[in-house]
């Protein structure tokens, strides 16, 4: 009786493993629909730190490129000049290079759930490492930011998106 109830018991403890690990693959692998389409930086509920806000709201575009997302990223730069970056994940955590930016910028972005990703953004030997988490309704992103930024400033964001 003992050992067959120490069987059932480690039979239990390796069916939920292996549900649990199925899960988790299957939440890493699957990106949830809200999240694509055209998002816009609310800069007034959104908190910057080193600072200065920006003067102008970023718009992003969200949007399935295989099994993977592509982000298409506008905003106007401190001197008014129109900048555009592109930039296309897997979304295995691997660094891969921002089209449109200078000084070898880099992002990486994973999938830890259906609703939140990981982005961590690399230049000039910096990092700054993004959880970025969609709302439940699918209307809103938060953006929770820390790291140093390419002037070893110590960076602390909260940035909130509306999807337009």
């Amino acid at each position: 009786m003992i050992r067959r109830t120490r069987t059932f018991v480690c039979l239990a403890v390796i069916a939920a493993a292996w549900l649990a690990a199925g899960y988790r693959v299957s939440a890493q692998g699957q990106l949830e629909d809200a999240w694509l389409g055209t998002w816009k930086e609310n800069v007034d509920k959104s908190s910057y730190r080193p600072g200065p806000a920006p003067k102008n709201p970023s718009v992003t575009k969200l949007e399935r490129d295989g099994q993977g997302l592509k982000v298409t990223t506008d905003w106007l730069d401190d001197k008014g000049a129109p900048v555009h970056w592109v930039v296309t994940s897997q979304l295995d955590g691997k660094d891969v290079p921002v089209t449109g930016a200078s000084g070898g910028l880099t992002r990486s972005i994973k999938l830890l759930e259906p609703r939140t990703l990981e982005i961590v953004t690399k230049i000039g030997g910096q990092e700054v490492t993004t959880r970025a988490i969609l709302s439940p309704s699918g209307q809103l992103l938060r953006f929770v930011s820390s790291g140093a930024n390419a002037q070893k400033q110590p960076v602390s964001d909260i940035i909130i998106w509306e999807k337009q």
